[in-house]
């Protein structure tokens, strides 16, 4: 009996050599329960959170021997998991390394000396060898006019409470330098906000920040708001001799101060120029548990839950780990965001254009907490589905806060950089409506282990694949109605030109908001016609409006916040010819001139903190300061320096006032309209983009 060839058996030969693979591999969804159970982000979190240049008080702050620490360990858990091209990527910058800081107190009320721990805020330079020693005088909340009440300070502490919604502390310290003060104690506001509002507010809480301090500024430490009520009421009983001790050691980015970005890949299948990313920081003040280690252990969970569950995605996956979100350099008014900045703007900026979607995160697994979510507008409607979808319920068990999916980006996490250079983005934090994290934990050593929910952790990480999914598959989600829609809410024709802005170009710039509508209505009408063959080519069309959107649109306002690059050159010349119209009536309102005047630009500093102060802050917030970092990329207006003219509407001088005045807001009227046109130019760009992709014609057909 002749024998039929055994043609099947390299098959199972094959199928046998799969089983062991096959076996290993499982959902997504279920690897994220592995690790949990497993206790896989906890030790992450918990590893890194022992990591600090303060053997009291933590702190990892960028490029210190304990942030770079942490840098590498990163590395290594993603070396471990297989992700591919794991590497640290060097960050130019200052490095500000804490140690410890302390108060003494001796003399007056305090019949034994006290110590109180303190804490810093980044950038303000320490002590060095020699502790500061000197009488310590309260100066409030050290305005220009407190300073005055107090008279001379040359030579002593100051003692200031912090006010920090209506000022940022370096505008005391800057005037206390300028005074003659030799060092700066903060200590929590008597009267301040409720609790559950401000910052620091424990009675027992130490706080830290960025100072956005100039070097040459007095050393500034920060001490409790029990102990700040203690001293405050000494010093205003009689003399009281404090002794400021600041121990940090500066590696400025001159001599050769760096901190280290963590990269690594998984790559992608069939466009593997394209790109997913998610992002996370690793610096943080005190043990930093939730900011921002929590999300660190987060998107490291993302990472191997993918790997585990041997997930082939279509573009590149690309996991970053930023150093210098939190402070990164000495004499800026933009010194957070660093890592996330040198990313995008000097380490790869030709990703911008190729990269679908940033999903940053912050803040995670908070207890009982909703999610706060910002991103641009293109992406809103995406998000929204994904996370009011009932088959997510379970991953958003605490829903949204009372904003919904907010249709904006903010400044106060690392997704601007990225978006201002053209990368659409979405943050995730977990935080409450009522602001409880602000005095309860945030930036504190309250920031610790106990916040944490880990199963919120894993629900979270499931969620985020959800996102990913969409980013990675078929058309991209954008939703360019989305951003049409917000133009058109954001661009006043009639305002525009009734404050002078030129005529031909606002009616150009309404075509251009009308045409990028049209294409994008037509766009979502016809997307679905598109070839699946053709989806690489498409996307990358896609990516590319998004680049020139989100670069040209996403500007700064006079409070950091995300404005169109028209709209606080807009704001600032209705003020001026308001208050330009109050000087020219009869009778002259120097009242209502002085208070749209007030309005113009970062003014307010000036009023508070004098002249000199609020023409330091203008040079910092000049669009070509030598370290004007991310700001650089928000289309900055460069704000008039009114000082004079409203000092000259408040002696009664309206004729210097208005003879002032006039080339200033003739100047902005100028630059409006150079921001018409290039808003013009870009919308263009843009819809020429959606419409080369549009079926009926272009790439899409």
């Amino acid at each position: 009996m002749r024998r039929r060839p055994l043609l099947w058996l390299p098959t199972v030969i094959v199928l046998l050599l799969l089983l062991p693979a096959a076996a290993q591999a499982i959902s997504y969804d279920k690897a994220v329960d592995k690790l949990v159970k497993q206790g896989y982000p906890q030790k992450i979190v918990k590893d890194i959170s022992r990591m600090g240049t303060s053997k009291q008080l933590g702190f990892r702050i960028a490029g210190s021997p304990a942030d770079n620490q942490a840098a590498r360990y990163i590395a290594a858990r993603m070396r471990e998991m297989g992700l591919s091209g794991v590497r640290l990527e060097k960050v130019p910058l200052d490095v500000w390394d804490f140690r410890s800081a302390s108060v003494t107190v001796s003399g007056g009320a305090y019949a034994v000396p006290v110590k109180y721990t303190a804490s810093p805020f980044g950038g303000a330079r320490g002590t060095g060898a020699m502790p500061v020693t000197a009488q310590i005088v309260y100066v409030g909340t050290g305005t220009e006019a407190e300073f005055d009440a107090v008279g001379d300070v040359t030579g002593k502490i100051v003692l200031v409470d912090l006010d920090g919604y209506n000022w940022w502390m370096n505008f005391p310290q800057m005037l206390a330098g300028e005074r003659g003060a030799i060092a700066v104690v903060m200590t929590h506001a008597p009267d301040d906000l409720p609790p559950a509002g401000e910052y620091f507010t424990a009675d027992d809480a130490l706080g830290s920040f960025d100072g956005e301090t100039d070097f040459d500024a007095p050393p500034m430490v920060y001490i409790a708001r029990g102990d700040g009520a203690e001293l405050r009421a000494a010093s205003l009983a009689g003399p009281v001799t404090a002794t400021v001790k600041a121990d940090i050691r500066i590696r400025l980015e001159e001599d050769g101060g760096y901190g280290y970005n963590v990269i690594g890949k998984i790559p992608g299948t069939t466009n593997r120029s394209q790109m997913v990313l998610f992002s996370s920081h690793h610096d943080a003040w005190f043990r930093g548990v939730e900011d921002d280690t929590s999300a660190v252990g987060t998107e490291l969970t993302v990472a191997k839950a993918m790997k585990m569950s041997k997930l082939k995605p279509k573009k590149t996956v690309v996991f970053l780990f930023t150093t210098a979100e939190e402070f990164g350099t000495t004499n800026s008014w933009y010194d957070w965001l660093i890592g996330a900045y040198h990313f995008i703007d000097k380490a790869h900026p030709g990703w911008a254009g190729r990269i679908a979607g940033q999903i940053n995160l912050e803040w995670q697994g908070l207890k009982k907490t909703p999610f706060q979510i910002r991103c641009n507008p293109e992406m809103a409607p995406y998000i929204e589905g994904i996370v009011t979808n009932p088959a997510n319920a379970a991953l958003v068990p605490y829903g949204l806060d009372s904003g919904g999916v907010r249709r904006n980006v903010w400044t106060w996490n690392d997704q601007w950089p990225l978006t201002a250079k053209g990368v659409p983005s979405v943050y995730f934090v977990n935080k409450d409506d009522a602001g409880t994290y602000r005095g309860s934990w945030y930036h504190t050593n309250y920031d610790d282990l106990s916040l944490i929910d880990w199963k919120y952790i894993g629900s979270s990480a499931k969620l985020y694949r959800r996102v990913h999914k969409g980013l990675d598959q078929g058309l991209l989600p954008y939703d360019f109605e989305a951003r049409a829609a917000a133009l058109a809410d954001n661009v006043d024709a009639a305002g525009l030109v009734a404050a002078g802005a030129d005529a031909a170009l606002v009616s150009q710039l309404e075509r251009r908001v009308e045409r990028f509508a049209s294409a994008a209505a037509d766009w979502t009408t016809r997307r679905s016609l598109v070839n699946a063959g053709q989806y690489g080519k498409v996307n990358a069309r896609l990516m590319e409006a998004e680049r020139i959107i989100n670069s040209s649109m996403t500007a700064l306002d006079q409070w950091d916040g995300a404005c169109y690059p028209h709209s606080q050159v807009y704001d600032d010349v209705v003020n001026l010819n308001d208050t330009l119209d109050a000087l020219e009536s009869m009778p002259v309102d120097p009242d209502g001139a002085m208070g749209a005047l007030y309005d113009v630009g970062p003014f307010w500093y000036g009023d508070m903190f004098g002249k000199q102060v609020y023409q330091r802050q203008l040079v910092r917030q000049t669009p070509t300061y030598y370290r004007i970092n991310w700001g650089g990329l928000g289309h900055l207006e460069l704000y008039p320096d009114i000082y004079d003219d409203y000092h000259a509407i408040e002696s009664g001088d309206y004729a210097a006032a208005i003879a002032g005045l006039e080339p200033k807001r003739d100047e902005l009227l100028g630059d409006l309209d150079g921001r018409l046109a290039d808003m013009s130019a870009a919308l263009g760009a843009a819809t020429l983009e959606l419409r080369a992709v549009t079926p009926i014609g272009g790439l899409g057909r």
